[in-house]
Order: C-alpha cells, then structure tokens, then sequence
C-alpha cells in the first residue's frame, strides 16, 4: 500500500513546485514583456502585406554622396531638389533631415523659399541629451526654415527592452508633448480623417528628462529595406525620375547610405530613419494602425478564456484532459493571432497563458485529488467484484483458490490434509423457466445460506458460478470426516426452497478432491474436484464421489475418445450397416435399418452404446447423424436403381438431432440429391424425443409426413411407455424394444405386456415391427400376436453394403427354420 501513496506524494509535490515556478514568473515583469514581444514580432512576421505606391523614399544614398560629394551638401542642392518636387506635384514631402545650424543666409533663405512654394513640407524635430546629465533640449530647425515648414514633428522613437523598436509617441515635446510626431505630421498633409488616438491612450509619459511623450502607437511594419519605392537623390535632382513617377506621391527624403543617419533595429530587419517613418506613414495614410487593447478590456479577455478554460476542465471527461490543456495554452494564442491579422488589434497573450496555466494547475490538481479518491473507491470495488460473487456475498472462484494456495501451504508445514467438495445444485433450471432469474436468484441466495448453517461458519464457502458451490474443509484428518460433513450439507439442501407460493427441490452432486493425494496445487485441486462432482452428476444412484485415479482414467479415455471421434468422420473411419427388416409371415425383405459402425484403425470396432453417448454429449450427433442420412438414402436409392425393387430404409434420428438441427430442411435436401422417393424413407425417433417440446415435436413430424417420410417409434416400452400420448402425433409404426423380445418365451410378464402393446397400437391403427429377434420361437409368438415386421439375427446380423446385396438376390428370409416341439 506504501507505493501508490508515495506516488501520489510525488505527484502533490510536482505540483506544488510547477504552481510556484509559474506564478514566480507570472509576477516577473520583465519575462512576461519579453514574451509578449515575442508573439508580436511573430504575429508582425506572418502578417506582411503588399505596400500602396503612395509613399516614395528618395535615398541619400552611397550613388548620390559619390557623386555630390561628402555630407552635408549645400541647402542650395536641397532647395533645387524641392523645386523639382513641387513642379512633379508631389502631394507632401517630409524631410528627415535636421537643420539645426546656419549655413549661410543666402544657402538658407533659398532652401526656405523652396520650401515654403512647395507649402506642404514637413522638418523634423528630435531632443537632444545636454552632456552627460539626463536633461533634454529640443533640436529644431532654424527658424527661418521652421517658419516656411508647413509642420514640424519628431522623430523620437521608443525602444523596448529587448532593443527594437515597435512604438511611436503621437506626440512629444520638451515640457509639454506639442509636437506631433513626423510621421503624423506629414499624414495630416498627405490623407484625410488621420486617426491620431490610436494608441495606448497614455496621457503623459516623463522618465525624468524633461522630454514629454503622449499617445504611444504601435508601428505596423509593411516590410523592410526595399520593401518601399526607393528613388536615389541624384536621379531626381538629374531629372532622371520623371514627373509621372512622383505626382501625388508622400516623399520622404532621408539618409540609407552606409554608415549614415541612425539605423533602428524593428521586429522585421534593421532600416533607415527613412524607412521607418515609411512604414508609419503608410499605415497612417491607409488608417490600418494596430490598436492594442486596453488593460480593462485584456482583464476582461483573460477572465473569459480563463472561464471557458475551468468549465472545460471541470465537466469534460478525464479522457480529455490532455487535449483540453492544449486546447486551453493555444486559446490566448490563437486569440492574439486572429484578432492581430482580422483587426489589427494587439491582445498581449502572455498573462492570459499565465492565468490559464494557473487554472489548469488548480483545478487539474484538484480532479487529481478526486480522480485519487474515485481510483481508492474503484480499487475497492474491483476487488470485491474479482474476488466476492454479486449476488450471495460469498467468495468467488478466484478468491477461493487464493484460500486453497495459503491453506496448502500451511497443510505442507504440518504435514496435514485438506477436502475440497464442489456442489453442484439440479433444479435451478426449473426455478429459473417457471418464475424467472430473480426467483432462481432467491434460491441460490438461500442455498448460500444453508451451505454456512451446515458448515457452522467454520469453513470457507465459496460461490463457483451458476448452481455451483465449494467448500473447503481444513484440516481433515479422515475421509469419514468429509462423509460426515457431506451428510449435513445434502440433507440441507434438499429441503423445499419456497418462492411465493411455491415450493421447489434441488438435487445436489458432490465431487471432492483430496490434498496433497489429488492436486499438488489449487486449479489441479478444484479440477479434479469438478471432475467428481460430473460423475456424481451422472450417477443417479449415488450423490457423492471422491475423485480417484481411475475416474481420472475413465476421463482420460472418454476425452482421447471424443477426439478421435472428431477425426473419424473425416478420416473414413465410420460407416454404414444394415439390418433387413421382414414381413413375419413370409421373411419378404421389405425394408432395411441403416447402422453406424466404428472402425478405428488402432482400438478395432467400437460399439455404438460407447461413442454415441459422447456424440450427443458434444453435438457431433448432427453432423454424423446427417452424414448417416445421406449415405444410406444413397445406398437404397442405388439399390433400387439396380434392381428395380423398393426397399424402406430407416434411419435413427437422436433427440438432439431431432430438436435441435434442421431436420426438415435436410432431410429434403437428402431425397433431393438422392433421388430416393419419401415414401422409402422411415425415421426411427425416440419417445424422448417426442415429448422433449410437444408442439414443436407435432409441427415436425407433420412436416415430414407431408413430405411422404414415415414415423417409427424406437425403442417403445423403454421409455414413458405411453400410448395415449401417440394419439397427438402423426406416426405409422412402433418398435418393440429388443429388451421385450428377448424374454418373451421365458417370462409370461414380459409375453403379456408385449401382447398389449401389440393390441393398442393396432388399436390406434399403427403397425408394429419388433428387433431382437433371434429364435424361431420368438418369430412365431409374434406372428401370433399379429406383429407385422421383424428384425433380428434370426433373419441376418447388420452387414455392409457390399453383403447386403447377395442377401437382396433371394429377398426371402427364415423359411428353413420351424419352431420347437
């Protein structure tokens, strides 16, 4: 018992610790950011879409520099490259260049009339740290510049902690966040209804520096380097980028030469200035931001997929249990996901994984602790169910044998003796088809309770199955012992066992074994118990046997019997006799009895009286009995063939074979493939058989006799020797049993019962045909009495085929003989 708790300790444990680690680094702020940035830079991956042809980035590239000359060029060569734009009719232009100092006042009146001609030009803006303290100043342009500018705006740029950049302040400024932010600044010249809350609607954001950030939006990148219309700058000063290339295009003008300008790091590559703003500018002018979702409303995401997630844990089957954590860790997931891509909205997935590994900790942890419990309840009762019968309580096949092995154990030590009895009960059946299975289970229920009276609770009682129950007696120390407790039970037993209003009485068969004599071990114990008990069972005389090793033998060779019974068909060792059947006036052969013999190749004959028991017992009977059916319709159809001549042939058909195979059908089939007339055929049936199922028994034979088959009666007088019945069924003759026949000169009682039986049937308008027939005095009795047909030695002993037909030459049998004196 130490094992499973110690697991389950285990287990506790593991789930203790895996609940702390996880809320430890729920709370760690910086693992739970880095996480969520992850699944952003994922989502941003997947989600690439194509770039309208609105937005051109015109290059200071490593071309134009070459060409130029060293940077910074003179405002002159900006102020002819803005010239060119205004009369190309670009629709903005955004310079991310910041013109801070003087150069000449002529270079920058020059640069500031361009500008202000073109009127929809946007300068940047950007705060500068002062040396080495954590105060800012704001880098503007010059004023003559920032005056001819249509706007001015920032280029500050959020970084988190991971390095990259994925947020825009809206707005910023030294003190007071007066400055919107380049790229917004330049969409206000470039698209209609720009959405500039958008963000996470932080009102201020001061880290200490002077320098005021408002309104953070998240950066939808369309791509990386290249992924924008490029132009190099030399090209459009030269004219070699045409009007129709930039009208109604967003310009943005900044550096992407090598080592030049400021390189932001982004979820998508590394870019320019340039690009960056690109990319914000894009998403600005097409109004397709990303919106992230607010704190009230990512509690209320959380709580829902945590609600969802507990309900399934909670109802959902243990057999799901896998596939519901799954379900539940890919949930926030795949929310995130869909709601990026559908509606480019932002929900931070990582709490709500949090949250639901916490859930799925808590409440897994406490089906665990029920599933513990449920095991408990079910381990108790699997075993009471493996090891105790349902219905009386009493220990089962399996727990009695478990007893067998401790108490053999114990009988070896003391060098002592145990008595195993099987009881097997005749009757329940009867029970059963009269008032049901729950009347038979009240019965059994009290036979249990006898069983324990008659041991006086002292020794184990045990249901096998069925009517079957044991008893183990130890120790013994004689057989008189078992004698005497075999007398207490059968008595017990037998008693009337009332059910309502009616009484019933069972028939108990005793089989014991004997330890160490009959088994060394408990299944060799109790098989060979259950082996006495079945020869107790078929012995009417006697309801106890003690198991030996010659009722070993005797099933030894009944079983070797009943396997070579089932090869002997197959292997030709069967086959068909026959017995003529004689007018008892003139010894005319009219009619033959087919006989099943038995050759085995090693024991030689076998008779009938030792294997048909067995083929009965086996079901074999069917198979044979229509294999006998067909080859001696056969033989007397050939027979017929031949020499013109009918011939009866009458065939045994057992009870089984009767009640339980298909008979009609086969027996049709049989004539069919013969050709034998139906008049030919006789059937010889048993009185068991007739009265098995009254009306099941009348429905066949009146099937058969509109076919045209005949009806013997086998055996009569050895069974219920009743003729009344035989009024019920449609029959042509009875046969006197041999056992009659044979003492009919000897024994007057025996000459007059057969007489009645001779005179009834002729009554009921049935004829009479006796076997056994062996003298000349028992011929003539019967004629004496009118019997129509005889069978017997006296006129010829079952001979096989090949024999039959010397005898069918002169078809005239015990003329020559006259009876004594």
């Amino acid at each position: 018992m130490m094992g499973p708790t110690l697991s389950g300790m285990t287990k506790n444990i593991l789930l203790l610790g895996a609940t702390l680690l996880l809320l430890i680094l729920w709370l760690t702020a910086p693992f739970t950011k880095r996480m969520d940035l992850f699944f952003y830079d994922s989502w941003m991956m997947l989600n690439k879409t194509p770039v309208s042809n609105q937005v051109v980035v015109i290059g200071i590239d490593d071309q134009s520099l070459s060409y130029l000359g060293r940077w910074p060029w003179s405002r002159t060569v900006h102020a002819e490259l803005i010239d060119r734009l205004t009369e190309a009719k670009v629709r903005a232009v955004g310079i991310d260049i910041i013109f801070s100092e003087p150069e000449s006042e002529q270079a920058d009146r020059r640069l500031a009339k361009a500008i202000q001609d073109n009127g929809r030009v946007v300068l940047a803006l950007a705060p500068e740290r002062l040396g080495m303290s954590r105060s800012m100043q704001e880098l503007l342009p010059i004023p003559v510049l920032a005056i001819a500018a249509q706007r001015l705006g920032h280029v500050d740029v959020g970084l988190d902690p991971d390095g990259l950049a994925r947020t825009l302040y809206q707005f910023g400024g030294l003190g007071e966040p007066r400055w919107p932010s380049f790229s917004l600044a330049l969409a206000y010249l470039t698209a209609e209804n720009v959405i500039s809350d958008i963000g996470y609607n932080i009102e201020r954001q001061d880290q200490g520096t002077g320098w005021v950030r408002k309104n953070p939006m998240l950066i939808p990148y369309w791509g990386g380097s290249g992924h924008f219309k490029h132009y190099a700058y030399i090209d459009v000063l030269q004219g070699r980028v045409g009007i129709k290339q930039l009208k109604d295009k967003t310009v943005l003008i900044g550096a992407t030469a090598v080592g030049m300008g400021d390189i932001l790091s982004t979820p998508v590559q590394r870019m320019s200035g340039v690009e960056f703003n690109a990319n914000i500018i894009e998403s600005l002018i097409q109004q397709k931001q990303i919106k992230a979702t607010s704190d009230n409303e990512a509690l209320g995401f959380n709580l829902l997929l945590a609600g969802v997630f507990a309900v399934l844990i909670i109802f959902l089957p243990p057999r799901f249990y896998t596939v519901v954590a799954l379900f539940g860790l890919v949930l926030p997931v795949a929310l995130s996901y869909l709601m990026f891509v559908g509606q480019s909205n932002w929900f931070a997935p990582t709490n709500a994984l949090f949250l639901q590994g916490m859930v799925l900790l808590a409440l897994g942890g406490w089906r665990y602790q029920n599933s513990l419990k449920q095991v408990a309840v079910l381990h108790k009762q699997v075993y009471q169910e493996t090891h105790f019968d349902n219905l009386t309580q009493l220990p089962n096949q399996k727990m009695l044998q478990q007893e067998i092995t401790q108490r053999m154990e114990k009988a070896q030590q003391q060098s002592g003796h145990l008595a195993l009895l099987v009881i097997q009960l005749g009757g329940i059946k009867n029970v059963n088809d009269r008032l049901g299975l729950e009347a038979g289970d009240q019965v059994l229920l009290k036979v249990a309770q006898q069983l324990q009276k008659a041991v006086v609770f002292q020794h184990p009682v045990a249901r096998l199955g069925g009517a079957e129950f044991a008893v183990l007696l130890n120790p013994i120390k004689s057989e008189q012992e078992v004698h005497h407790m075999a007398s207490r039970i059968t008595p017990l037993l037998q008693q009337a066992y009332r059910v309502g209003e009616d009484a019933f009485y069972l028939t108990p068969s005793i089989g014991v074994s004997v330890f160490p004599g009959d088994g060394e071990d408990a299944p060799a114990l109790l098989n060979n118990a259950y082996t006495a008990m079945h020869k107790a069972k078929e012995d009417k005389k006697c309801d106890l046997y003690f198991f030996s090793e010659q009722l070993k033998d005797q099933i030894v060779q009944a079983s070797e019997l009943e396997r070579d019974l089932r090869n002997a068909l197959a292997s030709n060792q069967l086959d068909v006799y026959y017995q003529p059947q004689v007018v008892t006036e003139s010894g005319e052969i009219i009619g033959m009895e087919a006989l099943l013999r038995w050759i085995h190749p090693e024991r030689g004959f076998i008779s009938p009286a030792d294997f048909i028991p067995i083929a009965e017992k086996t079901g074999l009977i069917i198979e044979i009995g229509n294999w006998v059916l067909y080859q001696a319709c056969a033989q007397v159809a050939q027979w017929r063939e031949e020499r013109q001549q009918d011939i009866r042939i009458a065939v045994n058909v057992s009870a089984i074979q009767f009640g339980e195979g298909d008979l009609v059908q086969h027996v049709i089939d049989t004539l069919q493939k013969t050709g034998l007339p139906s008049n030919q055929l006789e059937l010889e049936i048993t009185e068991s058989a007739l009265i098995n199922d009254m009306e099941a028994t009348r429905d066949t034979l009146l099937q058969l006799r509109r076919l045209g088959v005949q009806i013997a009666i086998d055996d009569f007088g050895t069974g219920y020797s009743s003729l009344s019945y035989l009024q019920n069924f449609s029959l042509d003759r009875i046969k006197i049993d041999q056992s009659f026949v044979r003492d009919l000169t000897e024994n007057s009682e025996t000459a007059e019962i057969t007489q009645a039986i001779i005179s009834m049937a002729h009554g009921l308008k049935l004829k009479v045909i006796a076997e056994g027939v062996e003298t000349v005095d028992q011929r003539y009795f019967l004629a004496s009495q009118g019997c129509e047909e005889l069978q017997g030695y006296y006129f010829s002993r079952p001979l096989p085929a090949n024999e039959v037909e010397t005898l069918l030459i002169t078809p005239v049998l015990g003329l020559k003989k006259q009876p004594c004196g």
